[in-house]
């Protein structure tokens, strides 16, 4: 794959001019040939182009045959760093230019989305902080679900009440077919390119727990480990970003706490496709963010529940027809606090394994977590989830790292009765 860049004032377009062996027809994904970032409040000329090297990677690697091909000059440190990538070559025009170096005394970035766990992430982190918000593109030839509405209104709050943030709009989840982002991190390209003229000295994210360290799925894994964590963390040293994971010790749960307790917990939502104060309560981000929500109480989330799983498609297949339950312990917390004398109340309850597994964790912050925080901003974050989450015991901590959510037993049995026992609207 070839890849070239036009930049001008206020935009920069990323151009793809595709080889044999690039993926353009791997099963559910198309790729278009071009991808965008613009904003009238910031200028995209004098970009350093490791960072322009880095998010033409970030975006187009999943598609790429046996190599990627940046029509421009980069830094012999960034290529050695691309080294990382073992599936595809990363090759340049030249390597000549001057690397970057790390800034130091600069401003961290938050890559923002409007939701609980960003905002959860902006509650623990410095006061300085800004977040970045990239807005996505409409395509009138693409259908979707999504409605920016309650996203652009926490931003718009967040102005107010005084945080420098940055609106960055891209088509770059036009890229692939379903719609969708290439990457997990690429929703971090715009700080990746404002960062020289803003003075970032690190880009976080709002991960939590249950997906950086796999209790959202199989079983626990330790992510500063892993390949993802070793992979991004290099890519993003090699521009002079630290990498930086505030929330990554702080499960669903802790979030909601921690938005329960902060000045910001009435200014985020979750739901992407309903608007301001309006979720569509439909979709899977509703079903587990409005079991968590304490203001409502049990009666009501009792009902919110059987309409759900008697509605929602969504639901339904993330529960019943998927081999797992991602972010079943989420569930178990949630429903083991509802008690129902309705029988698909309890046969759910039941496929979670409540009173079965071990839930106090989740109330916890993970201190093995510490080093996932940049180090630039790691005291100061750390200081701020003590206000709002104790640290786990050592049974707990235990607990989390034995998650395991293979050895479901009765799993067929318990499924089998609860399809039997929901009735779809």
């Amino acid at each position: 794959m070839l890849i070239s860049v036009e930049k001008n004032n206020h935009s920069i377009i990323f151009s793809l001019n595709l080889e044999e062996d690039d993926h353009t027809h791997a099963p559910k994904i198309i790729m278009k040939e071009t991808f965008y970032f613009k904003s009238e409040n910031h200028n995209f000329l004098h970009i350093h182009s490791d960072r322009i090297a880095l998010v033409a990677i970030i975006n187009v690697l999943p598609f790429a045959g046996k190599r990627i091909y940046l029509n421009w000059d980069v830094s012999q440190k960034f290529l050695l760093a691309a080294r990382v990538i073992t599936r595809v070559t990363i090759e340049a025009k030249s390597s000549t230019n001057a690397p970057l170096l790390p800034i130091i005394g600069g401003t961290p970035a938050l890559s923002f989305s409007g939701g609980a766990d960003s905002m959860a992430a902006l509650a623990v982190m410095p006061k300085d902080t800004e977040p970045v918000f990239m807005q996505r593109s409409t395509s009138k030839n693409i259908k979707s679900l999504y409605n920016p509405d309650a996203a652009l209104k926490s931003c718009n709050i967040l102005t107010n009440l005084g945080y420098n943030l940055h609106i960055v709009e891209s088509d770059l989840e036009y890229l692939r077919n379903p719609l969708g982002f290439p990457s997990d991190l690429a929703v971090g390209s715009p700080i990746i390119l404002l960062g020289q003229n803003c003075n970032f000295d690190s880009i976080a994210f709002g991960t939590i727990l249950e997906s950086a360290f796999g209790t959202s799925g199989e079983s626990f894994r330790k992510y500063s480990d892993s390949s993802h964590y070793k992979f991004w963390n290099t890519l993003f040293e090699s521009v002079g970003l630290s990498y930086s994971l505030p929330v990554a010790g702080v499960s669903e749960v802790g979030t909601e706490i921690i938005l329960d307790n902060s000045a910001l917990g009435n200014f985020y939502q979750s739901c992407i496709r309903g608007s301001w104060k309006e979720p569509c309560r439909l979709c899977w981000k509703c079903f587990r963010k409005g079991l968590l929500d304490k203001k409502s109480d049990s009666k009501t989330k009792e009902t919110e529940i059987l309409l759900m799983l008697e509605k929602s498609k969504e639901v339904r297949k993330k529960i019943i027809n998927e081999p797992i339950i991602r972010h079943e312990g989420v569930l178990t917390y949630s429903l083991s606090g509802i008690i129902s004398n309705d029988i698909r109340i309890n046969n759910l309850k039941k496929l979670v394994r409540v009173n079965e597994i071990p839930i106090k964790w989740m109330e916890k912050w993970y201190q093995k977590s510490g080093n996932l925080i940049s180090q630039l901003h790691r005291e100061k974050v750390i200081t701020n989830i003590a206000n709002y989450l104790p640290n786990m015991s050592l049974i707990e901590i235990t607990d989390l790292e034995n998650w395991n959510n293979i050895p479901n037993k009765n799993r067929d049995e318990r499924l089998g009765e609860l399809k039997s026992s929901i009735q779809v609207i």
